[in-house]
């Protein structure tokens, strides 16, 4: 009976999403290429305002159609440990791709106070 319980308890854990990776979805997902030059400098800039430095020509850069994380709409994700998906709409928009940076450089997918200032710290880019 106490094998029963536990492994009743170890479903009720497993389906409610606490334990594994998030669920994503991409619609329409294709390899980014050429990347935007721009990219390079809001990648400098994220690394000195997180004061972490990872090299920017190890990332994969993609672009989707739409990005769904654990049933949320996204404007972009990271994927560990290098590969970022923008979604076509913001490609150019700063904060977004600097948001992504921020999580491949510092290798973690958490969001604190940090950083959503880092993402917006700078000029946005010209349209593109």
């Amino acid at each position: 009976m106490r094998y029963y319980i536990l492994l009743l308890l170890a479903l009720l854990v497993l389906s409610c999403g606490i334990v594994g990776p998030a669920e994503e979805w991409y619609v329409d997902l294709r390899s980014l290429s050429p990347v935007p030059e721009i990219y390079s400098e809001w990648h400098h800039e994220a690394e000195h305002c997180v004061n972490v430095l990872r090299e920017f020509n190890d990332i994969r850069w993609f672009v989707a159609q739409s990005i769904t994380i654990d049933g949320v709409r996204g404007l972009g994700a990271f994927d560990s440990p290098r590969d970022i998906i923008i979604k076509r709409s913001q490609l150019y928009t700063q904060s977004t791709v600097k948001h992504e940076l921020i999580h491949y450089i510092r290798q973690a997918r958490d969001h604190d106070a940090r950083i959503n200032f880092c993402s917006h710290a700078t000029k946005e880019a010209p349209d593109g």
